[in-house]
């Protein structure tokens, strides 16, 4: 998890805490906050992964059809 990742989550969390009453926040709990973060944060890193995976494949279909003429030394 990077710091930015879990940072965006937290304060997703904080958001969403702030819309809920005070007695739901009480059911809902500390440790469901924090389950809650920790589920946001894994989706972060999946979708970032995907992501990474795409821009992998374009920049291997681009170098592909780079043509690189050769030199008749």
């Amino acid at each position: 998890m990077t710091q930015e990742n879990t940072s965006r989550a937290h304060k997703v969390v904080e958001t969403f805490r702030e819309e809920l009453s005070d007695s739901v926040q009480s059911e809902i709990g500390e440790s469901g906050f924090k389950k809650l973060t920790l589920m946001i944060n894994g989706a972060i890193q999946e979708d970032r992964k995907e992501t990474a995976t795409l821009v992998e494949e374009v920049v291997k279909t681009l170098r592909k059809d780079i043509d690189i003429p050769e030199l008749g030394m």
